[in-house]
Order: structure tokens, then C-alpha cells, then sequence
């Protein structure tokens, strides 16, 4: 797949572990988001829960003493801290956590490690359990296996009532699961307790940083998704995160549910749910053919439906949107439905989406990089934000173009409306956008390669507005208005190349694409005034603007040195890197203003 100029619109580049990088700085500007850096290849969410310290283990689980010390687990005495020792405990069958501990004083139940913030798949001994369920509050769930082998297993781990649970670090692998549960699985369930009286939601919990694999090894023709955050119409699960985990294979990758009652779609709330920092991809073992369902390393459909599925509504308030950021997904195709289909109820291969739903709505989804899907980006129900969002090689699979399966980087189909969608860069694609929905202010988007292939679409939506818009060797069908500039040739952007990591614990590697990075010279950055910045400052973000390139791959003297970039600055490390200054790539805040100094300047020579 490559550009006109002969060049791969992505070139993925691995790397084996982790490299020495310059500290992460305070980027003002959300534009900064592809381009920073942590103390790996990719920072850490801003989210993260930090795991308090607990002093030594209270108890220490063995495969020998394990069905009498782990007895002690619900007793509300002075054991807290249950650490395990490697081995398979999947004989206890379920353990159930009903026991609560406090902020002051958390349960824990971990690996037995000297380095907790080591992750179980980052270790090759592992203490491997069957099903955990939790009832508690104030547990930490840290660096063990979950690798269920019975059928009757439908949740991996379940948070059924719990508040301020943090899982951490886990590893959770459905490689010995027999599949065929008629009600789907999950890796980890969030959902309400209907137990004890009163019933109660599931508030606030983390699962962060854990990797979960081999979600429906059996190929089974039911819903397999690795988080599911339940709905309920009277017991709102609020406030849940799912953090810089690392997701293959799984049939949803992260769902926020609807609830159904007597087969009708009830819309639920589960407020202030955010989905931050997280890798979510299908690989080959995950696509089939699509006119057999025969395993196929090459087909264009898969076992499985979308990396994030969003069903629910929180509501207008800005503290309880529900908050799709900083997410890398790919690998998505059509769910096979011949012969029984497999993976799930069906999709036609959206990366991040609400489906055919009324009820998804104030959804803000910024500064993601969706690539290699079939549909990237499709919005339904009302009210979202997407912004800042990088989208390349957004495809149908060979000989699919213009069927059922055909592509569209950014849907905004008849089910949506009220969207604002600003300063997404979109990059080789088949096509970028349809314009269906109501309602909608689309503007400052810049496409470079657009084939056209889906060509109209759906009849434009009532007070749908498409504004300054650049388009360079791209169709311009559905960007109608004066305000929008096309240009014949994809180095018309004045783009530069725009790498970034993926894989964030199973082996990071980095994926550069051609032109995917504005610069001072781009001609859509002389619009940026012309659009709207601040959409979602209401929302924790500054500012918003389009993917840029590293500090150290720019073209500018950020830090005043005289030297300007990768290897002639001695502060950059490699291309990719960040200037000791702690410059933070083209933030949004200062494109205007380069954007006038390259202009003078020109005008001056």
C-alpha cells in the first residue's frame, strides 16, 4: 500500500526492548499527545492509579498451603496483603473476595515479587488462577495470571459491587478456555451487585496495565470482550477507567453496555468512564475468509468486532462524558457471518464505535491513532467530540471495495448527529468521511490520499456544515463548502513523516507515517484560528490541534541552540525524541504563530 510517491503510507519498525528516552515534560497543547515521551517508547496515561505501598506480605500463598491460607482472604482481621508464589491454583476453582478494605489500608492480592510494578507478562513464572470475583471495596489485584480451563468459566475476573478496586499488571489468557458459553465471555466485568440488599453499582475502579490475549481461540460465534463495563438503569457503574493495557485478540476489545430488557434497548448512564493509553489490535490468527470463514493469515474479515464499542450516555455534564484518549488500535476487519459467522453479534470492522445504536452520546474521542481498519472512527446517537485523532490506511480488504464491507476513515452516518469533528489528520485511506449525520460542524481536517472509493454515501444530514477542510490528492465529494482547499498532490501538505509506538508490553515497535505530521508550512495550519481550539477545554483539554511531529524531527530549533534536530542536536537522542529544553513538538498554541513566521520570512527573502 503506498502513497503516489511510491512510499508505504506505514512503515512499521520493531524494536526490541525498551530504549533510553529523554523525561516526559507537561505538554500544554493535547496536539502533543502522539509525540511525547515517558521513561519507555510510550508515556504512561495521565490516569494511572499509583498502587500505595503496603509494607511486607501478611500472608504467603503456596500450592501447598493454598486452600487453607486464602480461607483468611474475607476475614476482617489483621491480614491485608496475600501474596502468592508462583504456581496453578486453577483447582481452588473460584475465589471470591467479599471483604473490604479501606482508602487508609487496601486489600491485597498479588504475585509474590520483590518489583511489583513488574508485570506478569513481562515474567516468566506465574501464579495462574481459574476465576476471581470480587464483591469487596479497596482491593489491588496485581500481577497474576487469569487462564480459565472450564467451560462453566463465562468472566475471568468479575468487580461485581466494588468501588476503588485497582487491577494492575495482570495477565489474562484464554488460550485453555473450551469456549461455547451461549452468553459470551469476558476478561474483566464491571457490573452491579444483586446480591445483598441494597443492591449496589460497581464505582470507580482501574484496570490498568495488564495484557490480555487469546480472547476466542475456538472461534466461537458469541460476544468475547476483554473489558465490559455493564449497564444497568438504575445502578450506574460511574467513574471506571481502563488504562495503558495492552488487548489481542478479543472480539470487543473494551465495551461501556447498554442494558436490554425483554430484547429493548434501555440506555444507560455509566458515567465519567474513561479509556485511556491502551494498545487494542487483532492479529492473523484473528482473520478468516470472508466467503468461507476458513482461517486465513490474508482475509478480510475476522473472529471478532471493534476495538472500543460505546452503548451508553452519561449525560451533557462535562465530568461524566465518557473519554476515549491517547488509544493506538488496528487490525480490524468485518465479522464473518456466513455458516453461523464467529466473534460476536457482528461488525462490519469499526475500530472505535457506537454501532447501530440510538443511545451513545457525549463521547469525546481525541488524540487516538486508528490504522489498518475498515472503518475507523463511526459515531452514533448524539453529542461527540472527535478530535485531534490520527487515522492511516483505513482499507477494505482486496476485492471488498464498494460491497457490504466497503471503508470510510470517519463515518458520521445517519444515526448521529450533534458532532463536532476538528483537526483529525487522515492518511491513505479508500475514503475519509460521510457526511449523514445532522447537525454537524466538520472543519480543519486535513486529508492526504483519499481515494474516493465509496463516493457519495448517505444523503447529506440536515445542518451538516463542512468548513475549512484541506484535502491533497483526496475526493472532495462530501467536504462541500467554499472555505474547503483541495490540492492535487499529497506533498502539497507540506507534511512531514509522524512515528509512533505501539505495543506497549508485549514488544514495542514503531510505526512512521508519510506526511502524517502538520508543520509550520502545511497550508491547513493558516486555518487554525478559523476553528475551534478549546471544543473540548470544558473537558480537561486546553487545546486541540492536529498530530505533529517530535521536537527532535521538526525542523525547528526548539531549545535555541543553534542545532536543529536528530543527529545535529546533541539533546536528541534519535528522531523521535524530545529536546532537553523540553520542547513538546508544534503544540496547538504555537502553530498559528510559526505558521506566520514561515510566511514572513519567505516574504522577506
Amino acid at each position: 500500500m503506498t502513497s503516489g510517491d511510491g512510499v508505504a503510507w506505514g512503515e512499521v519498525r520493531a524494536r526490541a526492548g525498551w530504549l533510553a528516552r529523554a523525561a516526559t515534560v507537561a505538554c500544554v497543547a493535547a496536539l502533543c499527545a502522539v509525540a511525547a515521551r515517558a521513561d519507555g517508547p510510550i508515556p504512561p496515561s495521565p490516569y494511572l492509579q499509583v498502587v500505595p505501598p503496603h509494607g511486607a506480605c501478611d500472608v504467603i500463598v503456596t500450592e501447598a498451603n493454598a486452600a487453607a491460607q486464602l480461607t483468611y482472604l474475607n476475614l476482617n482481621g489483621t491480614s491485608r496483603v496475600f501474596c502468592v508464589r508462583p504456581g496453578d491454583y486453577r483447582g481452588l476453582g473460584t475465589l471470591l473476595l467479599t471483604a473490604s478494605g479501606t482508602a487508609q489500608g487496601r486489600r491485597y492480592l498479588r504475585f509474590d515479587t520483590g518489583d511489583p510494578s513488574q508485570t506478569a507478562i513481562q515474567r516468566s513464572a506465574r501464579a495462574i488462577f481459574e476465576e476471581i470475583r470480587v464483591a469487596g471495596g479497596h482491593w489491588v489485584i496485581q500481577g497474576l495470571t487469569l487462564q480459565p480451563r472450564r467451560a462453566s468459566t463465562r468472566f475471568f475476573l468479575s468487580l461485581y459491587g466494588t468501588s476503588d478496586t485497582i487491577v494492575d499488571g495482570n495477565l489474562f489468557d484464554g488460550r485453555d478456555h473450551p469456549g461455547a458459553h451461549p452468553g459470551g465471555l469476558a476478561a474483566v466485568v464491571i457490573g452491579p451487585l444483586f446480591s445483598e440488599t441494597p443492591n449496589r453499582p460497581s464505582v470507580d475502579n482501574t484496570v490498568q496495565r495488564n495484557v490480555m490475549r487469546n480472547g476466542n481461540p475456538q472461534r466461537d460465534p458469541v460476544d468475547y470482550t476483554a473489558v465490559a463495563i455493564t449497564g444497568h438503569r438504575t445502578l450506574s457503574n460511574d467513574g471506571n477507567r481502563v488504562l495503558d493495557n495492552e488487548i489481542i485478540d478479543w472480539g470487543d476489545g473494551v465495551a461501556v453496555m447498554s442494558e436490554v430488557v425483554n430484547g429493548v434497548e434501555v440506555c444507560t448512564a455509566q458515567r465519567g468512564t474513561v479509556i485511556d493509553g491502551n494498545d487494542i489490535y487483532l492479529t492473523a490468527a484473528s482473520r478468516v475468509d470472508c466467503t468461507t470463514g476458513a482461517p486465513s493469515a490474508a482475509g478480510g474479515c475476522a473472529c471478532a468486532e471493534n476495538a472500543i464499542d460505546i452503548k451508553n450516555d452519561p449525560g451533557p455534564d462535562p465530568d461524566g462524558w465518557t473519554r476515549i484518549t491517547n488509544n493506538r488500535t488496528w487490525g480490524f476487519r468485518p465479522t464473518y457471518a456466513g455458516g453461523g459467522g464467529c466473534g460476536g453479534s457482528g461488525s462490519t470492522g469499526q475500530a472505535i464505535t457506537a454501532g447501530n445504536h440510538h443511545c451513545p452520546g457525549h463521547v469525546l474521542v481525541a488524540n487516538n491513532v486508528v490504522s489498518d481498519a475498515a472503518i475507523g472512527i463511526n459515531p452514533a446517537g448524539s453529542d461527540w467530540i472527535v478530535a485531534g485523532n490520527l487515522l492511516h490506511d483505513i482499507r477494505a480488504a482486496s476485492g471488498l471495495q464498494g460491497s457490504q464491507f466497503s471503508s470510510m476513515a470517519i463515518d458520521a452516518s445517519s444515526l448521529a448527529s450533534d458532532l463536532d469533528i476538528e483537526f483529525n489528520t487522515i492518511v491513505g485511506v479508500d475514503t475519509a468521511y460521510d457526511d449523514g449525520s445532522d447537525y454537524t460542524i466538520a472543519r480543519c481536517n486535513a486529508v492526504i490520499g483519499d481515494l474516493g472509493r465509496r463516493g457519495v454515501g448517505e444523503v447529506r444530514g440536515t445542518s451538516h456544515q463542512t468548513t475549512y477542510n484541506y484535502l491533497y490528492d483526496a475526493d472532495d465529494t462530501n467536504f462541500v463548502g467554499t472555505s474547503n482547499r483541495s490540492y492535487a498532490s499529497a506533498s502539497a501538505s507540506s507534511s512531514n513523516p509522524l512515528c509512533y509506538w505501539r505495543r506497549r508490553w508485549t514488544g514495542p515497535e514503531e510505526v512512521c507515517v508519510p506526511r502524517g505530521a502538520t508543520t509550520a508550512a502545511s497550508p491547513h495550519a493558516a486555518a487554525y484560528a478559523s476553528c475551534d481550539p478549546e471544543l473540548a477545554a470544558a473537558l480537561g483539554l486546553a487545546r486541540v490541534g492536529w498530530p505533529a511531529a517530535p521536537a527532535c524531527n521538526d525542523g525547528v530549533d526548539n531549545d535555541g541552540d543553534g542545532r536543529v534536530d536528530y543527529p545535529a542536536d546533541p539533546g536528541c537522542s534519535d528522531a523521535s525524541g524530545i529536546e532537553h529544553s523540553g520542547a513538546c513538538g508544534l503544540g496547538a498554541e504555537i502553530l498559528p504563530a510559526l505558521a506566520w513566521l514561515a510566511r514572513r520570512r519567505r516574504r522577506d527573502s
